[in-house]
Parts: structure tokens; sequence; C-alpha cells
């Protein structure tokens, strides 16, 4: 019996800009990991765009690095992104792909631009047009109405929408009281074999100085995520910053986000608050795309990683998964310190409870977590060999590639 696995979605191709893109592509290499074992074709379809802002640099090196995996595929359909709808060019490429094989399985990413509406497109057409067995698979599905539309949609004939997938979900369902829903655990990948601890040497500390890093300082922490009021609470984060240095504390805060230019005007308000606080000289604003290696070298050079999500942010905003950031974190090593919300909660119960992750739920409890983290390096290294642990057990190429071959010897 012939059988392909697909991935499809909106810019599936380097350069991977954002955590969905990225989890595309490490669930890629995983498939690749399973390909020759199960006798199963692996293809890409996706629809194409470069950014406007690739003067910025960082294009070239992910380009050259994946191509070679570009072309262990069986196919690659890129499709010029359309202005209207991308389901009707993507769905048209998927059955000139599967209708030649007996059994499809069709991974959708990227479903926030990817909606129901043409989720449930993708469903009838191949259902109607193609003879082929089709198991569709959608991955990090993060609103709460669009899970249930889908999800209690029939769709009959040859296509089958078998499961939403996450490693998270299955908690968060409980504690949506949305247990009807169809999941299926199969855990974002991480490539741990980028992914991991490394000392970070001296020849690489000048990458670091020549992305505008200082390296006088006693203590480093980082934020990686867009920088927004509701991701971003500037006078709560810049308040704890404050109390952390006037207790002595030489620190400094490095802010990453993927498109600076997206989001100047908050880092202009971000840097004049700094200024107010005399915080100038303990906050860099990073001001171009990062590469993997720039981000590995970062996660392993600070002391710890925050994201001051609150929980009633979160709660309004129906997100239900964690940042991708928090899992490449915990594979290189790296303390995690974000609020009590949805996503930390139930990471922290799949993980039987393991402290990888520490949560608060105010600036005073932060604070508290903060001057632990900086006075005591042997709670550093413990909660390191703890994440990285539970990385390379849940979510490394190898374990997914498990993970994998069970789903498709049992749909």
């Amino acid at each position: 019996m012939s059988r392909v696995a697909i991935i499809t979605g909106w810019r599936i191709h380097p350069p991977w800009l954002d955590g969905t893109t990225v989890l595309a592509r490490n669930f890629l290499l995983a498939l690749l990991e399973l390909e020759k074992e199960m006798d199963i074709d692996v293809g890409l379809v996706s629809t194409f765009w470069i950014p406007a802002h690739r003067k910025l640099g960082i294009l070239k090196e992910e380009f050259v690095r994946y191509s070679s995996v570009l072309r262990r595929l069986s196919h690659v359909m890129f499709i010029k992104e359309p202005l209207i709808d991308p389901a009707i060019p993507l769905t048209k490429a998927i059955i000139r792909v599967v209708k030649s094989y007996d059994e499809a399985y069709v991974h959708v990413f990227d479903p926030v631009a990817v909606n129901e509406i043409q989720i449930l497109y993708l469903l009838r057409k191949l259902s109607n047009l193609v003879r082929t067995k089709v198991n569709v698979i959608v991955h990090r599905f993060t609103v709460k109405q669009c899970v249930r539309r889908v999800s209690n949609t029939v769709v009959h004939g040859n296509a089958n929408l078998i499961a939403f997938t996450d490693a998270h979900l299955k908690n968060i369902y409980e504690m949506m009281n949305v247990a009807s829903t169809p999941s299926l655990i199969i855990p974002p990948t991480i490539d741990t074999r980028m992914y991991k601890p490394i000392n970070v040497k001296a020849e690489e500390l000048a990458i670091l100085r020549d992305l505008g890093i200082p390296l006088d300082k006693d203590h480093y922490l980082l934020y990686m995520g867009p920088l927004t009021s509701t991701r971003f609470p500037v006078d709560e984060m810049l308040n704890v910053l404050k109390n952390i240095k006037e207790r002595g504390y030489d620190v400094t805060l490095i802010i990453a986000v993927r498109d600076l230019q997206k989001y100047y005007d908050m880092a202009r308000i971000i840097k004049k608050r700094a200024y107010k606080y005399d915080l100038s000289e303990n906050l860099v604003i990073l001001k171009r795309f990062l590469t993997e290696r720039e981000k590995i070298l970062l996660y392993n050079f600070v002391k710890a990683l925050i994201l001051p999500l609150y929980s009633r942010v979160l709660l309004d905003h129906d997100i239900v998964v964690p940042p991708l950031t928090i899992l490449e974190a915990m594979a290189c090593g790296t303390f995690v310190v974000t609020s009590e919300n949805l996503h930390s909660l139930s990471l922290i119960r799949e993980n039987d409870g393991n402290s990888t992750i520490l949560t608060f739920n105010s600036s005073r409890e932060l604070i508290s977590i903060m001057e632990s983290i900086l006075s005591d390096s042997s709670l550093l290294k413990k909660v390191a060999n703890i994440g990285r642990g539970i990385i390379e057990h849940k979510h490394s190429l190898e374990s997914v590639k498990s993970v994998l071959k069970d789903v498709y010897q049992t749909y």
C-alpha cells in the first residue's frame, strides 16, 4: 500500500519567521527520520513569501542549511501567496499529490492563518475529488471556538479529521471543558541536535557583542517574543528590573523580537520608560532578526528566559499553547520564568510537577524568583538538567518519530 505524509500551511519555508513554521520544519525533520522505516513518502505543500525586510540579513544561512532537507522530499510544491483565500490553491496542490497514493496523512500547520473554514474546505474537496483515504491532522489550534466548530463537523467519504494535536492540549481541553474534542498527542518537535547546552566560547561572545549586547554585566535575562502590551507589560517588567538592580544585582535584560520594524513604536516607549527608571544601561533591544545559531547562543548565555504573560491576558485571548521559546530554552538547559497561566500549568502538570518552570502571579513574586535565580547557581544547574531531560524524552526527533509511527499504524 502506497502512503504519503504531507505538511501544509502558510509560509513553511526558510527563513522560519515564527513559532508555527519552526514547529512545522522540525516536524518535517521527524517525518524524514521515519521515511525509510515505514516506507512512506514525505511532501511539503506551502505558500511562498519573501519578506520585505530580508535586507536585515540571516536568510542566506537558513536557506543553505535547509535546502538539503528540501531535496530529500518526495514532493515539494511552493505556491505564490494569493491575495485571497489560500485554501483553494493549497487544496488543489494537495489533491495533485495525494491522488496517486492509497493513503495520505495531511498535517495542517499555521491554523491562525489557515482558519476553520479553510480546513472544512480542504476536507470536503478531498472527500469529493479523490479516492485516496486521507487523514487530516490539525496542529496547534489556539482558539476555543475554532476547535469546537471544526471538531463537531462530520465529513463523509474518504477524508477524515482525526485529531487536533499538541502536547499540552489534552490537559487544556479538560480545563476548558472541551473533553469531547478529538485529541491526539503528537508533541511539538525540538531539534535537540541543535538546541542543547553549550559553553559559550570567546569567539561566540564576539557574536553577541556584535548584536549590541554589552559583556560587562554579571547577570543577563532574556525576553523573546512579540513587543505588545499584552505580552510585555512595560511598567511591571521595568519595576521588577529596577528592584533587582536596587538589591545589588548587576543585571541586563535583553529583548529579542522577530521584527523590530513592526514593534518600533513599542520599542521607543520601552526605551523612554527605561530612561525614566534609570535603567538605560540595564536594557538592550536587539535590532534585527536572530539566526538559529544566535538564538542558541543567547539561550546558553543568559541566566533565565522571562515570559511575563499574565493569566488574565491569556484567558482573554484564548491562547492555549506554550510559546516555542519555552521548549527551545528548556532544550538548552535555560531556566524559564513565566506567569501562572494555562500553558505553564499544563506543561508543569505534563512533566509530573518537575520545577523546570517557575510561575508567578505578581511583580512581587517575580522579584523574589529572580533574586533566587541570580543568587543560587546550583538551582540553575539542577533545573537545567531536568528541563533538558524532558525535552529529550518527549520532544526530540527520535521521540516524536516513535509517536508518529504509532499514529500511522493506528489510523
